[in-house]
């Protein structure tokens, strides 16, 4: 499914990212700077965020709810494909790495993720877009994933069960994160940018 021309990179985009000013100008920047092929796989923030605060009051099922957090990532990947013409919007792990612009994933469009029965992770808000870039990484055969978050990792360097413990990611992240041999983490609020090598084949990176 990937091509073997150059190293490929996922790209997750935490959705809390989005009120930044001059994103996708920064990311546009950021990304261009290593020589690999980036994709990109958004968070779905505060479109997420209404759904998971309605969810109780409505008691849908895990399945929609897991839809609708889908359906979150969608929109979020069609804003930022609308934001800067160096995206470009894709449905289809072929099309995300078939060449061409900087390509944004819309999940929701992916029949693997959209039944809710993959054995790495449940239909759940338990679920979140660090566990499906993970996913995406893992099918990809990817080289590495970059986190992009609004916060920096503590020192010493935690666990991905210590992250998750403590909500930095969420809790199937883990079990996803020991199949893919490099996953790195970068602040994008900080100045400057430092993406920070975390984990090597699921284990903490001690440099």
């Amino acid at each position: 499914m990937r091509q073997n021309r150059q190293q490929i990179r996922i790209v997750k985009l935490g959705g809390s990212l989005f009120d930044l000013p001059a994103l996708f100008p920064t990311l546009v920047e950021l990304l261009a700077q290593d020589f690999v092929e980036n994709r990109i796989v958004p968070g779905g923030g505060g479109f997420a965020n209404e759904f998971r605060r309605l969810d109780p009051i409505h008691q849908w099922t895990p399945r929609t709810s897991h839809q609708l957090g889908l359906e979150a990532m969608g929109l979020a990947a069609r804003m930022i494909a609308a934001s800067h013409p160096a995206f470009q919007l894709v449905h289809s792990l072929h099309e995300l790495v078939s060449p061409g612009r900087l390509p944004v994933l819309d999940v929701s469009r992916l029949e693997e993720l959209a039944q809710g029965e993959q054995e790495e992770f449940p239909a759940s808000w338990d679920v979140t877009s660090d566990s499906i870039a993970a996913w995406v990484a893992h099918r990809l055969a990817a080289e590495q994933l970059l986190l992009l978050k609004s916060c920096s990792l503590p020192s010493p360097l935690p666990t991905a069960v210590e992250a998750a413990d403590a909500g930095w990611v969420d809790p199937c992240f883990p079990q996803l994160a020991a199949h893919i041999k490099e996953i790195r983490w970068a602040n994008l609020r900080a100045t400057p940018v430092n993406p920070q090598r975390w984990l090597h084949d699921g284990a903490p990176i001690s440099e």
